[in-house]
């Protein structure tokens, strides 16, 4: 019959191998559990600062194209201000000019914050090269607001037409296209 106190002695024992006692094994077997929840541990912390690192990325993502969103509508309100005024047969308001003012000063703002904010990223070469040629288009832009500037200023017989036809849709829709 088997001895209550012998049976432990017994299993941890082997033939011709080591005599490992409870007193050894224990500790091992807590050390390497501890060890894996450790590592287990750290795994997933590394892992959530890695998405945290992600989700900080696409917040700055999300707020450029704010940005850029800002741009296309002050534009967009700025060009129908604009046409606008030009469809007058007299010279623009003061009203008119500090409103379509106020368009440009937000559009130019929120272009460099977005132009800014994209200069931040690792960009490629080529994304270099078509965010170089979108401020260069950007500066074209804003010497065609001058251009405007001065055919608003006039009255309507007397404005030149290049600027005008450039910036005011056709009868019927059409568009010219701009030289930009």
């Amino acid at each position: 019959m088997l001895d209550a106190q012998a049976w432990p002695q017994r299993i941890l024992k082997t033939e011709g191998g080591p005599n490992l006692k409870t007193r050894t094994l224990l500790p091992t077997i807590l050390v390497s559990v501890a060890a894996l929840a450790v590592t287990a541990a750290g795994m997933r912390t590394y892992d959530a600062w890695q998405r945290r690192e992600d989700a900080a990325t696409l917040l700055k993502v999300n707020h450029v194209e704010e940005r850029l969103l800002d741009v296309a509508g002050a534009l967009a309100v700025e060009r129908g201000l604009t046409v606008n005024a030009l469809s007058s047969l007299q010279p623009i308001t003061p009203a008119q000019r500090q409103a379509i003012d106020n368009q440009r000063v937000r559009a130019d703002q929120a272009y460099s914050e977005a132009v800014k904010g994209l200069a931040e990223f690792p960009v490629a070469a080529a994304t270099q090269a078509i965010l170089t040629r979108a401020e260069q288009r950007y500066e074209r832009f804003k010497s065609f607001r001058e251009a405007l500037d001065r055919a608003l200023s006039q009255r309507m017989l007397g404005r030149p037409t290049e600027p005008v036809q450039d910036f005011v849709p056709l009868p019927g829709g059409r568009h010219i296209p701009a030289r930009l």
